[in-house]
């Protein structure tokens, strides 16, 4: 694996030696590069920049490399996802449905947040995903707005209102470059949306390394602060940086609580009406909306 030495890419900082690397290659498998899997709590060394309030990866794979892992990584999240949709809808909501005809969701997994916005009446939609594991459990009439690969690649002829990136900003090498793919992509006064994990929320600090944020896919961990000063040195616009709440059946959270194995698989918290009741919770993760500059200043409601 040939690595590459980081720094902060927002400020250029060194930082300081936060956590060491945990990484274990008997515990890789096919679910490693996977969403939303069982946390296996290995990571790569994290410094901290404590200015901007982010841990980053020092050393990390090539990007070639990391494609790769996506490309072949394994897919059992389709009830997950359609959660979570409904959770980037509700945090979402002051933006769509209000002049956002397109939308492009990078990392899409299989589409669900894609039909979501169909049925809201959103007609131009396209996601882009490595995975064609993930793609190929995208449901009837989906399947074919998501194309593979990278976002680095795409382009298009006509820019779309809203791009939107859940839960993948960690994942990517470069997150300055995609802010700035990402104003290519989004017409003047469109918006960029990420979801994003805060490793300074109360449930992350209280868990600490326990805490499934701490994942070898995660390259750099974000906060308010940091996701903020990262849109802002992009060149685009903040709008909003809140926390929002996810709604997943109770086996889905059990799957990520830091307790054995043994007790996860247990009938009560794997079959049965317990495992399968919604719960909505808090869980230290940020939205952050962003505008493109440029153009006349809509007047539309936020």
């Amino acid at each position: 694996m040939g690595n590459v030495p980081r720094k902060c890419f927002i400020c250029g900082s060194s930082g300081r030696l936060a956590y060491e690397a945990k990484i274990d290659p008997a515990m890789m498998s096919e679910f490693t590069y996977a969403s939303r899997k069982v946390p296996e709590l290995m990571h790569y060394e994290y410094f901290e920049c404590e200015s901007c309030e982010l841990l980053f990866a020092t050393d990390m794979p090539q990007r070639e490399e990391l494609l790769v892992e996506y490309e072949s990584a394994a897919f059992d999240a389709t009830m997950e996802s359609r959660f979570a949709a409904q959770a980037y809808l509700r945090a979402l909501r002051p933006i769509l449905g209000v002049g956002v005809d397109s939308v492009l969701d990078v990392g899409c997994g299989d589409g669900e947040f894609l039909l979501v916005c169909r049925e809201l009446g959103i007609t131009r939609l396209q996601g882009i995903e490595p995975s064609t594991a993930a793609s190929s459990f995208a449901r009837e009439g989906i399947g074919s707005c998501i194309v593979g690969g990278g976002y680095e690649e795409q382009s298009v002829d006509e820019p779309f209102d809203l791009v939107t990136l859940f839960q993948t900003i960690e994942h990517i090498d470069d997150p300055l470059g995609f802010f700035v793919k990402a104003k290519e992509l989004v017409r003047p006064q469109g918006y960029v949306a990420v979801a994003c994990h805060d490793y300074q929320a109360p449930v992350n600090r209280i868990m600490g390394e326990r805490s499934p944020i701490f994942d070898i896919e995660h390259l750099q961990v974000f906060s308010t602060t940091s996701i903020t000063r990262a849109m802002e040195k992009a060149g685009l616009e903040v709008v909003s940086v809140k926390p929002y709440s996810n709604t997943y059946p109770f086996a889905y959270w059990t799957r990520l609580a830091p307790i054995p194995r043994r007790i996860k698989s247990m009938p009560i918290f794997t079959r049965g009406w317990l495992a399968t009741l919604p719960m909505r919770l808090p869980i230290g993760n940020l939205m952050a909306i962003a505008r493109v500059p440029g153009g006349e200043v809509s007047h539309r409601s936020e």
